[in-house]
């Protein structure tokens, strides 16, 4: 055993040895949390597989009741059903969020960006938060966030982009959530046109032995040299927090599936099949955070990378305007 491994081993059996006999008693969930974290980590370590289990169960256990506590007030004040002057069109509306869980004034948006997806109803609005490491290292960054927000020359957050056009300004703490959905809100529910009202997006999902298969339709399109097809893959809630206290996180954006630049468009009506290869993205992600944190240290050592629930978002922007013509949503069962 190499001197390294003594003495991680040692340091181990060291703060075991102390969580026993000072006979440590946490206050509240988070802190018999934060005991329970560190006791998972050190029973393989000294060859405890099963209370290692043990512990990793009863961490679960507690993750799931912050989780519901944290919901209770999440959002503070009642969401109304959204009074949609546009909604039969069959054009969903897109809201790009940028945040960071490390960002104290990124908190209102957040809230708002989680009211609006409980106000609209399914299917009238697509939502997408990108992380960047802003003010701080965000493990819910990745390359393609950090693309995008270069795309729209986005370098501070929270940013709000509605159909490809940069939306209100919604910074600011929990106090301020309210006027932030308001903004939103507002700007949504606007009347809204388009050169590609006729535009159709259809995409469709199958089991693969790797991941998922993608069967993606576009029709009636004008001009469609004009288009790129972009395909997000977002997981639907990831539970981190970070310096802001948000502890649930939606639409999270993790991966662009095909060329992240974008997929030309060449004809009126076309269809394209996409692979979608779980395993690789996972450790392309793993691979990214690796490099982030020697960069710039991350604040701890959660990385958030289940991929579980997952859904794939299609935009059709164009190529000059950036304007979001038609968007289409799917859940990866």
């Amino acid at each position: 055993m190499m001197v390294r491994q003594k003495f991680e081993l040692a340091k181990a059996e060291k703060l075991l040895d102390i969580i026993k006999k000072e006979q440590i008693e946490p206050v509240g969930l988070l802190s018999r949390r934060n005991i329970l974290k560190l006791e998972a980590g050190i029973y393989p370590l000294v060859g405890k597989t099963n209370e290692g289990k043990e512990a990793i169960a009863k961490l679960d256990t507690i993750e799931k009741s912050l989780d519901a506590e944290f919901e209770k007030t999440s959002i503070p004040f009642k969401v109304s059903p959204a009074n949609l002057k546009n909604s039969a069109n069959n054009r969903p509306r897109v809201l790009e969020l940028f945040t960071g869980a490390q960002c104290p004034p990124c908190v209102a948006a957040d809230i708002a960006f989680d009211a609006l997806d409980k106000s609209f109803p399914s299917g009238d609005l697509i939502l997408l938060q990108y992380h960047l490491h802003i003010p701080g290292p965000d493990p819910l960054t990745n390359a393609h966030s950090e693309m995008r927000a270069k795309y729209y020359g986005i370098n501070s957050t929270p940013s709000a982009y509605i159909d490809g056009a940069s939306g209100p300004a919604v910074g600011g703490f929990k106090p301020n959530a309210q006027s932030a959905f308001n903004k939103l809100s507002a700007v949504l529910n606007e009347n809204r046109s388009t050169d590609f009202a006729s535009a159709s997006l259809v995409i469709k999902s199958r089991k693969s032995e790797n991941g998922f298969i993608l069967d993606v339709q576009h029709d009636k399109i004008d001009k469609p040299q004009q288009l790129l097809l972009r395909l997000i893959l977002v997981e639907n809630s990831v539970r981190y927090q970070g310096r802001n206290g948000q502890r649930i996180h939606h639409q999270v954006v993790r991966y662009f599936l095909g060329d992240p630049k974008g997929i030309a468009i060449s004809n009126c009506k076309g269809s394209q099949e996409i692979s979608v290869n779980t395993s690789i993205i996972k450790s392309e992600l793993e691979t990214f955070l690796e490099l982030s944190n020697k960069r710039r240290p991350f604040l701890d050592d959660e990385r958030p990378l289940e991929l579980s629930n997952l859904s794939v978002i299609g935009l059709l922007q164009h190529i000059e305007t950036k304007e979001i013509v038609q968007a289409a949503k799917v859940p990866l069962k």
